[in-house]
């Protein structure tokens, strides 16, 4: 019987085995990597703007 975490290398394994042939997933990856790009410079720029001020753990903090 596999275990959760073998079975999880062995769906990452087919993955990465379909990622070159795959044009549809290659997409949908590249996609994603842009989104987490675009999220990360827009958090840089707000705390430029912001003097570093958001910094809140909360959202209690955030609302101030």
């Amino acid at each position: 019987m596999l275990t959760l975490a073998e079975s999880n290398h062995i769906f990452q394994y087919l993955q990465m085995l379909a990622y070159p042939v795959e044009q549809h997933l290659r997409q949908v990856i590249q996609e994603s990597l842009c989104r987490g790009e675009l999220f990360q410079g827009l958090k840089r720029t707000l705390a430029a703007l912001g003097a570093n001020q958001f910094r809140g753990r909360t959202p209690e903090e955030m609302a101030m």
